[in-house]
């Protein structure tokens, strides 16, 4: 087996389930609860807000544990925007944002917002002259993903705060799932407002993720309950899943260097054996090194993907969010791409598990399955 799709999901990796297991058998009462096996959870459960917080740069008491990315993008767009309206109600988004923060901004326009999506250039990046023209006095939320999900694309974040800071009081939301395995996060270096993680994107189990705010931001809390979490994500909290996401988290921190390194190396031999074979990349050469994105120009990308995974190669077409869709990727067209091309792409993403030899295999699936179809 052949598992190049780890922007979609990664496994989890041993320490990570250790730390899950470990969890779940030790620290299964409610950490909510007023007895000793209830303030033990809560003690595990601060060490790992308190470890988090300090890999992004804010504070145990503004992490907030979700369900994962969709969530965390959902909460901070609804609960910011409708925390602000007091100086406006402009939402700034990306054109080529992820589904879970394009379709709140759906939802946002029926709630009274206006939404404006800012454009892109051909490598997926912001136009930054055309995102400072839409920004205006009453935008109270811009959202920007640091790392396309698709393309690998890397958007300029600390220039984005300038431009944002310079022009309004608009609260800054970064979807970051995609940017942490590759790029070391402090929100305050960033100067950003909100962030979302996932978990199953780092090696942690699917159903945890989080929303991290910088102190003194104003969130309104989306959903009603006990008020765990200071009222912001009421429910009872996973505590073993909260346990693995932060082991994750460390893990991923400590072995970035290493892995970008390496990530860089199997994106240069993809890069050049996809174009030896025809193909031509899209991503740009200064994204993220973990995520390659490739057009197969007459070439049909599902097919694609189903004949290799029949030779036991996994990769993608576009966003596993997004795969069941009709027609080309919202990112293909947000960036002016033809048809041609936009129908007939892979997405190859590595992880720490990745191999040499991994690389070659489905370089050689590859050229197999393009002599055949």
């Amino acid at each position: 087996m052949i598992y190049l799709d780890h922007s979609a999901s990664t496994p989890v990796v041993p320490p990570v389930l250790e730390a899950y297991v470990q969890a779940m058998r030790d620290h299964f009462a409610n950490p909510h609860a007023l007895h000793a096996l209830g303030e033990a959870g809560s003690v595990l459960l601060e060490a790992a807000s308190r470890q988090i917080a300090g890999l992004l740069g804010t504070d145990e008491r503004h992490v907030i544990f979700t369900s994962g990315g969709t969530e965390s993008n959902n909460l901070a767009l609804l609960g910011l925007a409708e925390a602000n309206t007091r100086y406006g109600k402009r939402v700034i988004l990306s054109a080529i944002e992820h589904p879970s923060v394009l379709e709140v901004g759906k939802r946002l326009v029926k709630y009274g917002f206006e939404v404006v999506r800012a454009p892109v250039d051909r490598t997926g990046r912001l136009d930054l002259e055309a995102f400072e023209s839409v920004l205006t006095g009453d935008t109270v939320l811009v959202s920007v993903m640091a790392v396309n999900n698709e393309l690998g694309s890397r958007q300029p974040i600390q220039d984005i705060a300038r431009i944002v800071r310079k022009k309004t009081s608009a609260v800054i939301h970064v979807d970051a799932v995609q940017a942490y395995v590759v790029d070391a996060i402090d929100m305050g270096v960033w100067d950003v407002d909100a962030l979302s993680l996932s978990g199953h994107k780092l090696h942690a189990p699917k159903g945890i993720g989080l929303l991290a705010l910088r102190p003194g931001v104003s969130l309104v809390p989306q959903m009603e309950g006990g008020g765990q979490q200071f009222g912001l994500r009421p429910g009872t909290v996973n505590v073993p899943l909260i346990a693995a996401l932060a082991r994750a988290l460390r893990l991923a921190a400590e072995e970035r260097e290493a892995f970008v390194q390496k990530a860089r190396s199997w994106w240069l031999r993809l890069y050049e054996g996809i174009t030896a074979l025809g193909g031509e990349v899209l991503s740009p050469r200064d994204g993220a090194p973990h995520i390659l994105f490739a057009a197969f120009p007459g070439k049909r990308g599902e097919v694609l993907v189903r004949a290799l995974s029949e030779r036991g190669v996994y990769v993608s077409t576009r966003s596993a969010c997004s795969s069941k869709r009709q027609g080309p990727s919202h990112v293909l067209q947000a960036m002016g791409l033809s048809e041609v091309l936009a129908t007939g792409t892979l997405r190859f993403s590595m992880a720490k598990t990745t191999t040499d030899e991994e690389i070659e295999g489905a370089l050689n699936a590859l050229a197999d399955v393009l002599k055949t179809i």
